[in-house]
């Protein structure tokens, strides 16, 4: 990067958006995008910039290949109601060699099924845009934390002490769970919310098996939880590590990082063999942090708001 300067990415706009899903399907050009602009632009012509010394402001495009596309058709033909639709489809697609322009015909036979296609390709496009841009901002504010001088990370291991157990925080650490999972469903409906309240800070009060960890200032103050519980899968025991909570004035200092480490090492030392996080919401920017643990991502969890789902009706096969 030149000099100090923190980049700060330009906003993602629906003309930006646009011009990546552009780029993104673009099989002949090679395009990048640049972050304080937020325009893309072809590689060869970064080559011909006499700003090379401030590369890190250009970012490569979501990938998105051939089969990429495949699997997109794929998934439509999940989403088609219409029988007659989804067969043909199906058969395009089961067809072998030139099945992109076999998917194109039955698009063009078939009016209301091709602007189906259209706008279900457009809100998946986006959908796929817009969670490479989240995790492109979250890695530099990340990388903005970890920029601090190695001093940084001894003074919270030595500032802060982490106590396994409640201690004095007993009221405090369990109602950290309701919070946690409050500002993690900002955007999510109030129904789901709910239900999400209800399941995990039930499970982890009731449960018998947990593990707790909290963080103390010098003085004495609460700072921060990790909760995990222990269930027997019958084979081996497996920590769920339910929620992580700071203290908002003890944020940016890397102890959600030292409470991971630190939990999943008792965890270890106690035999366990697995571990695992579900994160909810905006709790996706420790998604890196954790694959740099080892942790490995093995499903995802969708909602589908009811009231704004439109259904599709189908058409009746020909009886006779």
């Amino acid at each position: 990067m030149n000099g100090d300067r923190e980049i700060q990415p330009a906003k993602l706009t629906e003309e930006v958006v646009d011009q990546i899903i552009f780029g993104m399907e673009n099989q002949e050009k090679n395009y990048i995008f640049d972050l304080l602009k937020g325009n893309i632009i072809m590689v060869e012509e970064l080559k011909e910039r006499s700003d090379g010394d401030d590369v890190e402001r250009y970012v490569k495009l979501p990938q998105w290949r051939p089969v990429d596309g495949f699997h997109l058709m794929e998934r439509f033909v999940g989403y088609i109601k219409n029988p007659i639709y989804r067969q043909e489809m199906r058969d395009a697609l089961n067809g072998g060699k030139g099945v992109f322009r076999r998917f194109k015909d039955v698009l063009k036979r078939y009016d209301p099924l091709e602007k189906q296609w259209f706008s279900f390709k457009e809100k998946e496009m986006r959908d796929i845009v817009r969670n490479w841009y989240g995790t492109i901002n979250d890695s530099l504010e990340l990388l903005r934390l970890g920029e601090e001088p190695e001093e940084t990370e001894n003074l919270v291991l030595s500032d802060f002490v982490i106590k396994g157990g409640f201690g004095d925080w007993r009221e405090k650490i369990v109602s950290a769970a309701t919070t946690a999972l409050r500002e993690s469903l900002d955007e999510v409906s109030l129904t789901l919310k709910k239900f999400l309240l209800q399941t995990e800070t039930a499970g982890t009060r009731e449960n018998d098996n947990i593990e707790v960890l909290h963080a103390e200032t010098p003085v004495g103050e609460f700072a921060g939880c990790i909760v995990g519980v222990y269930n027997d899968t019958g084979y081996n025991n497996l920590l769920d590590i339910r929620y992580i909570w700071i203290e908002p004035l003890y944020r940016g200092l890397g102890l959600s990082r030292l409470f991971i480490d630190r939990m999943t090492e008792l965890a270890s030392e106690k035999g366990i063999v697995e571990a695992v996080i579900e994160l909810l919401g905006n709790t996706l920017f420790l998604r890196s942090e954790l694959e740099e643990r080892g942790f490995r991502e093995f499903g995802r969890r969708y909602s589908l708001h009811l009231e704004s789902y439109t259904v599709v009706e189908t058409l009746k096969e020909d009886e006779s």
